[in-house]
């Protein structure tokens, strides 16, 4: 299907009001089919639509024929339209037909539809002001409109004009033909004149009546004589009419000038009301007169000012909406200017709504808008105004001499949107978050936008602070506003440029030496600023637009070199990231279907998407369809950064991706960290339980690639094996590839032995945290009493140990460990410079890495 076109609450707003100025600007000096006419192209242009057109029945309602059209090219060519079998069928005398889309097939025997290609009809019919059919108004499109298109708003804004139009035309004309008849026979014209249902005039060149129809008598409430040698004056409401305009208006009429012009009246029971005039000039026996028709266009004002409140106002909430704030606000800043007052701008949030109106329904949700809006129109001063923007966003505008005096205003508004509020037997309970920015009128230069703009980034601050709060404008947060929107034209321009390039970090088996696959890693290659790592730049477009493209253009680029490398003999899968923002795109799986249909000759697992585990758990229901989808496509996956999302057991067993790929920062740590050395213990024997596989980042020396393959994780990626490269060097990187001796010699520990893994990691703790105490990071420095450090408990417990108590080695560690604290004890005597950090370390190291090396020993 083609896209919808969409439109937002304030493009219809904006749109109404352009329809009224047109109403009431350059369309009211047109009359019949160039009326029409109008209207049709100011819809087709304003809604970029591709033809509306009005049509008039035939007298059995069988046919329309065309009265004016407009299709984008200009006015319509007349044309008959058989009714039957169409949509405009449903449209004849009952009510609108709205057909957004597949209109084609829904009536496939209109050829019209057919001819020119459309997808999307709405139609409105047209009466008299007996309620009898007297023709229809279609939109009609060539692609398909959205749910929410201002078109349905639109057409009832011109329907009655048009039918009013039309009927005023046919009047005049048959007011013509009447006044033909009327030189036959004064009888034959006096009884058509009095069947006229509009009311007709004659008058003299100063507007005093010479005689009127049955029409006149009905608007007025006076019988026929009582007008005979009245005027205007006579008839007109008062104080609602310029007189000495009218008589110049009469004076143009005279001049063979047809005007048409608004008019106060006030009948015989002292009611007023508008009407509409026609009038132009006509020869009554002889003389030279006025002819005037005349119709009640209270019906008309009344919906038209019903429109004009819909424009400025909420309809659920009755506050203004933002076409009046925008008002109110250049207004009140003028004012604030003149008497050097501040002005406050708060943006409200309601937090909690969606929930409450995704579960009780929109209803509730409704009635809970109206309840708090009230409540805020309560909270503040009268002068202020509170506006409601759409969904659960308003506005309060506030106006002050001082700062201080904003706070309690500011607090009332946070207590009125927090209170219970009671409906039925349902209790609702939401908060608000707000966001504030000032202008000191005297000297800020500030308009409308720029603080609304500024509340609003405000408030999405408060949000992010815990919601229920209020929040100050901070400039230093718009001017990183203001640089991320740079960096991201900056991004775009690099993206049609083609200055990203993609560099491949290898992954490999540690103990078979094997190379199991690469990491597509991006880079930018700025013009200026050299080659650029993704912290660099992705932060910046993180949930935006470019988000996706960029990840759509790594995509293409992987495969794209998985098959170059085939085809140089190399089979190398590649893994890509994928940001949560572009896997929870709604066609994500059928644009990732297209890329691997286009590759050819691909096999199965040479792309794998890695997810990062906080993506997958926050959207655990469509992640996991996500990836079953992309394996039925070939595609395999990982869980990235595992461990840091606090994934339990009953989310790893509904999420089937094959790896888990371990955070970098629990391996870079593993070492001197404990904790650090257990969770990666636990990600291990997790992954075996589920029979996944393990792949560690971040193993930088040969020690983490070590103890990762006595923990019995094999597969692993980082500097200590390779950085990453461009992927012309990746071949000659894997044909010089060697693993470590160390690692070839290393094997899965026992469960017995890995008390001991502990206890070296602990000791390698200890010497850190006296480094850093003696450093000045650390304030307290570790336990100095060899029996109270985790490795003297160690120890403690090693000697009751049957297996352990009788090795000379344990022996020899208890007495490398006493002289390590007795160092230790030396170090932390002496005065704290520099040079303690330097050189009087060294002994220090030496006995740690002896007894780590007994230690060792001891394990085997």
């Amino acid at each position: 299907l083609s896209t919808p076109r969409t439109t937002t609450t304030v493009d219809t707003i904006e749109l109404t009001v352009r329809a009224l100025r047109a109403l009431a600007g350059p369309f009211a000096g047109l009359s019949g089919a160039d009326f029409c006419q109008a209207i049709c192209r100011h819809i087709v242009e304003q809604l970029e639509l591709d033809c509306v057109f009005v049509g008039l029945y035939a007298s059995d309602t069988e046919e329309v024929h065309s009265y004016a059209g407009w299709d984008g090219q200009g006015a319509m060519q007349p044309f008959s339209y058989a009714l039957a079998d169409t949509p405009c069928e449903h449209v004849v005398g009952r009510e609108y037909a709205t057909y957004p889309d597949s209109v084609q097939q829904r009536f496939p025997n209109d050829l019209m539809l057919v001819e020119m290609g459309l997808e999307a009809y709405v139609g409105a019919p047209l009466f008299d002001r007996k309620g009898r059919p007297l023709g229809i108004v279609v939109a009609l499109a060539t692609q398909a409109l959205a749910t929410d298109h201002p078109v349905a708003t639109l057409l009832p804004l011109f329907v009655e004009t048009i039918s009013a139009e039309i009927q005023r035309s046919r009047a005049e004309q048959e007011l013509r033909q009447q006044e033909a008849w009327l030189r036959k026979t004064e009888a034959g014209y006096r009884a058509l004149f009095d069947s006229l249902h509009e009311t007709v005039y004659v008058q003299q060149a100063d507007g005093r009546f010479i005689t009127v129809n049955q029409g006149a008598e009905r608007m007025y409430g006076y019988p026929r004589d009582w007008f005979i040698g009245k005027g205007p004056a006579d008839l007109a409401a008062p104080g609602r009419n310029d007189l000495e305009a009218l008589q110049r208006i009469y004076s143009r009429v005279l001049d063979g000038q047809p005007q048409t012009f608004e008019f106060w009246g006030r009948r015989a029971d002292g009611s007023e009301f508008p009407k509409e005039v026609r009038a132009y000039r006509g020869i009554w026996y002889g003389d030279e007169v006025i002819f005037a028709l005349a119709i009640d266009i209270s019906d008309k004002k009344a919906h038209q000012q019903q429109l004009e409140y819909a424009a400025r106002y909420d309809i659920l909430t009755g506050l203004p909406n933002r076409v009046l704030l925008a008002e109110y606000m250049a207004q009140t800043l003028d004012g604030c200017r003149e008497a050097q007052r501040q002005l406050a701008v708060a943006y409200i949030d309601l937090d909690g709504f969606k929930a409450i109106n995704d579960h009780h329904g929109h209803e509730v949700g409704d009635h809970l808008l109206v309840a708090v809006a009230r409540r805020m129109q309560r909270a503040v001063d009268k002068d202020d105004l509170v506006a409601r923007l759409g969904g659960d966003e308003f506005v309060a505008v506030l106006a002050t001499s001082s700062a201080e005096r904003l706070d309690p205003r500011l607090d009332r508004l946070l207590q009125a949107a927090s209170a219970p509020i009671v409906l039925g037997e349902l209790t609702l309970h939401v908060s608000a978050s707000i966001g504030v920015t000032t202008c000191a009128c005297t000297h800020d230069p500030s308009d409308p936008d720029q603080l609304l703009r500024r509340a609003d980034q405000a408030m999405y601050q408060a949000k992010l602070d815990g919601k229920n709060r209020i929040h100050l404008f901070d400039d230093a947060l718009e001017q990183d506003i203001l640089l991320r929107h740079e960096n991201r034209t900056r991004l775009r321009e690099a993206l049609e440029h083609d200055e990203f390039e993609l560099h491949y970090q290898p992954k490999v088996n540690m103990h078979s030496g094997a190379v199991i696959g690469a990491e597509a890693l991006i880079r930018w290659r700025h013009p200026e600023r050299g080659l650029l790592s993704p912290a660099a730049f992705l932060p910046d477009i993180e949930g935006q637009p470019l988000d996706i493209e960029l990840g759509e253009w790594v995509i293409d680029r992987a495969l794209r070199q998985t098959r170059q490398w085939r085809e140089a003999g190399l089979e190398l899968p590649v893994s890509v990231n994928i940001s949560g923002h572009h896997l929870e795109q709604p066609d994500f799986i059928e644009r990732l279907r297209a890329r691997i249909e286009a590759e050819p000759d691909y096999q199965p697992g040479q792309l794998e998407l890695e997810i990062l585990e906080s993506t997958a758990l926050g959207e655990i229901g469509r992640t996991s369809s996500v990836i079953q989808a992309g394996r039925a496509l070939g595609v395999a996956f990982a869980l990235d950064d595992f461990g840091t999302g606090y994934s339990s057991l009953t989310y790893l067993k509904r999420l089937p991706a094959q790896v888990l790929k371990i955070d970098q920062s629990f391996v870079r740590d593993m070492l001197e960290d404990p904790d650090d050395l257990a969770i990666l213990e636990g990600v291990i024997g997790l992954a075996d339980a589920f029979r996944r596989h393990t792949i560690a980042e971040g193993v930088e020396t040969l020690e983490h690639g070590q103890l990762l393959l006595q923990l019995g994780c094999e597969q692993a990626q980082g500097y200590g094996i390779a950085r990453p490269m461009p992927a012309d060097a990746i071949p000659g990187w894997i044909a010089s590839w060697q693993p470590a001796p160390l690692w070839l010699e290393a094997r899965p520990l026992n469960h017995e032995d890995l008390p001991i893994l502990y206890a070296g990691v602990e000791h390698r703790a200890w010497i850190k945290a006296i480094e850093q105490h003696l450093s000045g990071a650390q304030s307290d420095p570790p336990p100095l009493d060899p029996h109270q450090c985790r490795f003297g408990r160690w120890l403690d417990q090693a000697r009751s140990d049957r297996r352990l108590s009788q090795s000379p080695t344990l022996r020899l560690i208890d007495a490398l460990h006493e002289q390590v604290h007795a160092e230790a004890d030396r170090l932390l005597a002496e005065p704290r410079s520099d040079r303690v950090i330097g050189e009087h370390l060294g002994p220090l190291y030496q006995l740690r890495d002896r007894l780590l090396g007994e230690l060792e020993s001891l394990r085997r």
